[in-house]
């Protein structure tokens, strides 16, 4: 899929990697993968990365963006993934897509409609079997239901404020978590595997669990590649450098790296320049 070209922008458009139903990016290939396989496969991203910010006396670096291949445009999924009950864990993939199916916010690419936050959920899905192909099915999981139903709880709930801002925070995070656990359980899940669910949608773990991490750099690397460009257009220069700087600070080399291969319009490649340089 991709976006529509907007004014000033020196790509025709920020590709899209191709959307898939549930039972193809995630249930497709099921395989079981031994929890030390799958964190001495993801151990690449365990560990803070250094922050991509300018100190004083630092010289000022030119930032290169890398072409994209055209194989990144789907992500690499291990074709040895086996969950442990292949039914349990496509109806649980079905059940977070038909609730997030029911968001009236309506996001289109390529002339097609699509329910915001089940497009996100397949996008973040995307990047987390990109960085670990080998990702367990708790993380699988956990990258499917990460917005779960998110428009139910505006953000004019809350006040237009700081503190409103974080406190609308707070509350989607316990959101999402509940109404996980609460499907996960109705699937047939065990206690355990939820509460793992839900410690990776909460990032309790952050930065030293591998799959909390991942989790993470897909997050941020969802803002990169769909998020950045509409956000620019609608908001303050200084802002959006600030949520770059963020952003930037809480991902692994191997995000950052992966960030730098996406096609950005020249607006948002000066953004990120000043971003990483300030």
């Amino acid at each position: 899929m991709g976006a529509s070209p907007s004014p000033g922008r020196s790509n025709v458009a920020i590709p899209l990697r191709k959307e898939m139903p549930a039972t193809a990016v995630v249930a497709g290939d099921l395989t079981f993968v031994a929890r030390m396989r799958h964190n001495r496969n993801c151990a690449r991203l365990r560990g803070r990365a250094p922050s991509g910010r300018h100190r004083p006396g630092q010289a000022r670096r030119q930032i290169r963006f890398a072409p994209k291949p055209v194989s990144g445009m789907m992500p690499r999924v291990s074709a040895a993934f086996q969950p442990n009950n292949p039914q349990r864990f496509e109806s649980a993939l079905r059940r977070f897509d038909a609730e997030n199916s029911r968001d009236p916010n309506i996001e289109t690419v390529n002339g097609i409609s699509h329910p915001r936050e089940k497009l996100y959920a397949q996008r973040l899905t995307g990047w987390v079997l990109r960085l670990c192909p080998d990702a367990s099915e708790e993380l699988r999981l956990a990258a499917r239901c990460q917005h779960l139903c998110r428009w139910e709880i505006p953000r004019q709930a809350y006040p237009m404020t700081r503190a409103g801002y974080l406190q609308w925070r707070a509350t989607l995070k316990k959101f999402h978590a509940q109404k996980a656990g609460d499907i996960l359980r109705e699937a047939g899940y065990p206690e355990d595997a939820i509460r793992r669910v839900q410690d990776l949608n909460l990032k309790k773990l952050f930065p030293d669990d591998p799959e909390t991490r991942v989790l993470e750099d897909a997050l941020c690397l969802v803002f990169l590649e769909f998020q950045l460009a509409g956000l620019a257009a609608r908001t303050a220069e200084e802002k959006i450098i600030n949520a770059i700087q963020k952003s930037w600070g809480k991902m692994s080399s191997a995000a950052r790296s992966e960030a730098l291969k996406l096609n950005y319009g020249e607006r948002e490649k000066a953004l990120l320049q000043r971003a990483l340089n300030g």
